[in-house]
């Protein structure tokens, strides 16, 4: 699984109908890093209520951000704390929701996407097999 942050899709506004402008994608996975990515949030992020730094699992390649996933009472969505290194806030119920929209992705390999939140944020989170939208 590889972890990146695209910045301005609209080509320093060259392009005017592009829906998000930044993003921080999660791709070229399969079913049993899916899987993992899953039993991590459950277990340690809501379980035990631990912040989790992707880019310290086995299974994850960070290829130019960190991104640390945490619980806050509020849904922030995605910030960027440093250079290269961003915050996912969100609440229980939003976290919940992303596990439900990871599954089908478990179950079998998929070639689809998912937005993994519906937060008015600057910065969308893709889970995407194949890379793509």
């Amino acid at each position: 699984m590889k972890l990146e942050f695209l910045d301005d899709f609209t080509d320093s506004g060259k392009y005017v109908n592009i829906v998000s402008e930044r993003l921080i994608r999660l791709f070229d996975f399969d079913k049993h890093q899916a899987l993992s990515l899953k039993g991590i949030i459950e277990k340690e992020l809501l379980g035990r209520k631990k912040e989790i730094n992707l880019s310290t699992l086995d299974f994850v390649e960070p290829l130019n951000c960190n991104l640390t996933p945490k619980l806050s009472s509020i849904d922030q969505g995605i910030t960027m704390t440093g250079n290269g290194d961003f915050e996912c806030s969100l609440t229980d119920v939003a976290y919940r929701e992303m596990i439900y929209l990871i599954e089908p992705f478990c179950v079998k390999e998929e070639t689809g996407y998912q937005w993994l939140y519906e937060i008015d944020c600057p910065i969308e989170l893709l889970f995407s097999p194949g890379s793509t939208w």
